[in-house]
């Protein structure tokens, strides 16, 4: 009898120590498992933070041409603000006169001065480096502005006449009774239009205009 329960008490302990060793095996596996998901989530993660930073840099590009793209548009609009004032004068020293580089007249839509009053403008082209040009706008022969650098190294301006056809310099006749251009334009090698204006006035001598500066 006594051997029977200590046999039965040998098997016992025998289970016992088997589930135990069981057990253990089971504890080591997920021990396993939970490594893998640790570097899992360590490779996720390293993506994750790699993701963000090239949506970062994009984004601070995106930004940057924006600006680039809002301030080339904004220097446009004065381009074009001050073509479209341009008025024709019966003063030999005020009256319109442009050429490739440059160009000068009086406007009614000055950027410094106060709008409506005739003020002398000038638009100059200059090339640095051979590479960008830069648009420089001085008026009154006191404010000069920087303005703008475009990336084309050949622009040029061109002056558009009553019927139309594009001038390399204004006036293009001596003979001409026209002040103003019908348009003035910037080129880029010589035939593609980057900025265009027209001005409101008509391009012929206005003979009771008088300049009031």
């Amino acid at each position: 009898m006594r051997t029977s329960v200590a046999r039965t008490a040998t098997r016992t302990s025998y289970r016992s120590v088997r589930r135990r060793l069981g057990g253990s095996a089971v504890q080591g596996l997920t021990l396993l498992e939970l490594l893998v998901v640790v570097v899992l989530a360590s490779l996720l993660g390293t993506l994750v933070i790699q993701g963000i930073g090239f949506f970062l840099g994009q984004y601070r590009t995106v930004i940057r041409i924006g600006r680039i793209a809002a301030l080339t548009h904004r220097q446009e609009q004065w381009f074009v603000s001050t073509v479209r004032g341009l008025v024709p004068s019966l003063n030999e020293n005020r009256r319109f006169k442009g050429e490739g580089k440059a160009f000068e007249g009086v406007t009614l839509s000055p950027l410094a001065a106060r709008p409506g009053r005739p003020v002398k403008v000038r638009w100059s082209i200059d090339t640095q480096d051979g590479e960008d040009a830069v648009l420089t706008y001085e008026e009154a022969g006191e404010v000069e502005w920087t303005l703008s650098t475009l990336p084309h190294p050949d622009l040029s301006f061109q002056y558009a006449d009553v019927s139309g056809r594009w001038r390399e310099r204004w006036p293009f006749d001596v003979r001409s009774r026209q002040g103003i251009p019908s348009m003035v334009r910037v080129v880029a090698d010589a035939d593609r239009t980057v900025w265009m204006a027209r001005p409101d006035l008509f391009p012929y001598p206005v003979m009771n205009f008088r300049d009031s500066s």
